[in-house]
């Protein structure tokens, strides 16, 4: 992204590594506290030193400080526990991504008045026009010749997704008799023996490997059309994208390994979450959705479109930073 293009954009800092340990400092950050600004906006990376300093005088001179962070994944003591701690007492606010992390801050003793959540989104305001635009087509019944249910993958092609499983979950239920057909949409990455495992589960009938997409128009229909978004391994901005055009969201159920954008998924409503690495469950999961009558799935899809329309988009974001700036 060229930064230059944004209004009232002034410079990048350079950032560095202090002897290639995880501390980082960046350059001509402090003499912004200085400056006639009220409110900083930092990034709330513990390890950035730089970030403490501007925080502890921009404090002094009585400004407001927000940090914008993942805060606590985990209420599990890490190495160094008490420097996050001391960290994130500095601040006015900390502007979270999700509920969970809020939740356990609050269990750690942090104050509630400090801890807001502003979620994450994409580029919703697109998204909508096409989204309006939307309507059935035929591109899956085109490509594998058959009106089966069809199951979408959109993302990078990575071991860590664990799309080896979701293609035995696959292959389970064709066995089963609940056919359905599943698109892997996005590049490879370090997947490569993917087709010859196609051919030994005898599915190459059955998979589309679409290869990346970055048309969001395209990206709309391959979404909308879909039964259902399955995302094996951990899952982030994937679940706000599918939900962004009304198909649910299904993932694993450690949710600490989730990026926060696994919150949009509400059980039964807007996807579901099997045990993890567990195939026949993740089947079974799979079953559920792919069998919703038209009603049923008209209703999740409308449980789709709220949740994101109300909470994970900039609007809402904008929205948040103004209440708390201007009090």
């Amino acid at each position: 992204m060229d930064y230059s293009n944004l209004s009232g954009f002034k410079k990048e800092f350079n950032t560095f590594s202090f002897f290639n340990t995880s501390f980082k400092w960046s350059n001509n950050l402090l003499n912004l506290a200085f400056k006639p600004y009220s409110v900083y906006i930092l990034t709330g990376e513990p390890n950035v030193l730089s970030n403490w300093w501007i925080t502890i005088f921009a404090r002094f001179l009585n400004k407001k400080v927000f940090f914008w962070t993942h805060g606590i994944k985990t209420k599990n003591k890490q190495r160094f526990w008490w420097f996050e701690r001391i960290f994130y007492l500095l601040p006015n606010k900390i502007l979270l991504y999700g509920n969970a992390a809020k939740k356990n801050m609050l269990e750690l003793g942090y104050p509630g008045h400090k801890l807001v959540v502003i979620y994450n989104s994409l580029n919703h305001e697109k998204q909508l026009k096409i989204r309006k635009r939307l309507m059935p087509t035929t591109i899956y019944i085109d490509y594998f010749g058959n009106n089966h249910p069809t199951l979408v993958y959109v993302g990078r092609l990575l071991k860590a997704k664990k799309l080896d499983q979701l293609i035995m979950a696959v292959a389970l239920l064709n066995n089963q008799g609940h056919h359905c057909n599943l698109a892997l949409i996005g590049p490879k990455v370090d997947v490569n023996n993917i087709e010859s495992f196609l051919t030994k589960q005898k599915l190459s009938d059955k998979v589309w490997i679409y290869g990346a997409c970055y048309e969001e128009e395209k990206l709309g229909e391959l979404f909308y059309n879909a039964a259902v978004c399955v995302t094996p391994g951990y899952i982030g901005l994937t679940a706000i994208h599918s939900l962004t055009y009304g198909t649910p969201s299904l993932t694993h159920d450690n949710l600490d390994e989730h990026s926060p954008e696994y919150e949009v998924i509400v059980p039964n409503k807007t996807g579901g979450f099997f045990k993890q690495d567990d195939i026949n469950d993740l089947a079974g999961t799979i079953e559920y959705w792919i069998g919703l009558d038209a009603d049923e799935r008209k209703n999740n899809r409308t449980a789709c479109y709220g949740i994101i329309d109300t909470y994970w988009n900039p609007s809402n974001q904008v929205k948040i930073l103004e209440s708390i700036i201007n009090t």
